[in-house]
């Protein structure tokens, strides 16, 4: 049986039936994975013209002077090709940010996907789709173990998320390595953009991808990858249940909006802990509240306020990374961005 090419893959994962009629926002940096995936979206929509419409998003975060100046007009000029409406935004973060040092992925990330949402919302999309690889999906279960990660974390980076009723973020390559994506770019004579930020080992993801996991491989052959993708697949089949477990406490107890949570706390101290940590990290992301420094403490010391209903006699405001807001009473704890 001939090997499927990657356009092919990608329909396997996502067939374009499932976007027919939809209009999909596809999330183009200019780097070798994105382009791959608008090209790819592009020829299935040639192949089936009754799936939805395209529309290409760019973020220009304005780090690295003319070369993101490039990337963007690149993006423009790739979407202009191949006739689909892009939009290039303005990604640069607030003058009240820092803009370098430790943690500087994840703001330029919540920066992103903040803007992704936005814009989304104001074309009418139904679908957010990104470029994520089989090598994405090895460095995350590795970084976010070493970080001392949950079940969650260690279930890395989901083929389809839930953003709102509207919007869910799609990742139809995460099963498609690096590797093929660049021979199918040079076999279509397709050039992209090469960011140098992605050799700079201030970013933990560069040491990781260029450092620890080939020193991994070494010591232990190139199956580092397949057992870290296995642990993965283990971690999505509990995530699962754990959902379906999960699902009544959500509705019962939670009143989730943009930005912020109310939680009925009465009743949940019959429900085991787990569950109520999981519930609370769920709501979180549902909320969109930030999470890049939310570790495993973090969230277990939340859920100890919540469940400690003996300690409260009154309103108590304690303060999480993003900067998030807790107030506690006897009654209810409220979440919401400050």
């Amino acid at each position: 049986m001939a090997e499927l090419t990657l356009p092919e893959k990608v329909a396997n994962a996502w067939h374009p039936q499932s976007w027919m009629g939809f209009t999909v926002a596809v999330a183009v940096s200019g780097g070798a994975d994105s382009v791959c995936l608008l090209r790819a979206l592009d020829h299935l929509k040639r192949q089936y013209p009754h799936a939805g419409e395209l529309r290409v998003i760019h973020v220009n975060h304005r780090l690295r002077g003319d070369a993101s100046e490039a990337e963007a007009q690149f993006v423009a000029a790739l979407a202009e090709r191949l006739g689909w409406p892009a939009e290039i935004i303005d990604g640069a973060l607030p003058e009240s940010v820092s803009q370098q040092g430790a943690g500087l992925e994840s703001r330029l990330r919540d920066r992103r996907y903040q803007i992704f949402t936005e814009v989304a919302a104001r074309l009418g999309a139904r679908y957010l789709v990104t470029g994520h690889t089989r090598d994405d999906q090895v460095e995350t279960i590795l970084f976010r173990a070493l970080r001392g990660t949950g079940i969650e974390g260690l279930s890395g980076i989901p083929r389809c998320r839930v953003i709102n009723d509207s919007l869910s973020v799609v990742r139809p390559m995460r099963d498609i390595s690096r590797d093929e994506i660049t021979r199918y770019l040079e076999h279509i004579r397709q050039d992209y953009c090469t960011d140098l930020s992605n050799t700079d080992f201030q970013f933990t993801r560069n040491r990781l991808r260029h450092r620890v996991l080939p020193e991994l491989r070494a010591c232990f052959s190139n199956s580092v990858d397949e057992s870290l993708l296995n642990l993965g697949r283990h971690a999505e089949n509990q995530i699962n249940l754990l959902n379906e477990l999960c699902s009544p406490i959500l509705k019962s107890h939670f009143r989730i909006q943009s930005k912020q949570i109310r939680i009925v706390r009465s009743g949940l101290e019959h429900h085991p802990r787990e569950l109520v940590v999981f519930g609370l990290r769920k709501a979180w992301r549902m909320a969109g509240l930030p999470e890049a420094d939310m570790n495993i403490r973090r969230w277990q010391e939340l859920a100890d306020r919540l469940l400690d209903l003996e300690s409260v006699d009154q309103t108590s405001i304690s303060h999480f990374p993003g900067p998030v807001r807790v107030r506690s009473d006897r009654v209810s704890m409220h979440i919401e961005h400050a």
